[in-house]
């Protein structure tokens, strides 16, 4: 079963474990442990509901596999000892990931 290791103080979920059998394992003081089968760490527990941390921006699987056909493209690039036009175009799309161009 999945739990969520929450501060009792803060509600932050601190880490998120697997336990086999309720009960057997210590909960230190200050936490509580709860289900809360979404919960990541900093994640936040008001009492109520959870509250999902920014985790900031996501890839989209379209991103990933244009990401992964450059790759490919990369390699045989730097076999061809053409490292620096590697180099340019990874820069050029990390800015472009973080809209600086």
């Amino acid at each position: 079963m999945k739990r969520a290791l929450v501060r009792t103080d803060t509600g932050e979920v601190t880490n998120v474990i697997e336990v086999t059998v309720e009960g057997t394992w210590a909960i230190p003081d200050g936490y509580e442990l709860l289900d809360l089968p979404t919960a990541s760490p900093g994640d936040t527990w008001d009492g109520e509901k959870l509250i999902i941390a920014d985790r900031g921006p996501t890839v989209s699987e379209e991103r990933l596999a244009s990401l992964w056909q450059a790759s490919n493209q990369w390699e045989d690039m730097i076999d061809q000892g053409r490292l620096n036009v590697v180099l340019k175009e990874i820069a050029q799309l990390l800015r472009l990931d973080h809209g600086l161009e």
